[in-house]
């Protein structure tokens, strides 16, 4: 499970960091 939530907060944080960039660029 722990892997699992790992996961998950890598694709979260990917998601927040690539709207960021969208918005800055």
């Amino acid at each position: 499970m722990d892997q699992i939530n790992e996961i998950l907060d890598d694709m979260i944080l990917g998601e927040i960091t690539g709207r960021i960039v969208i918005k800055m660029s």
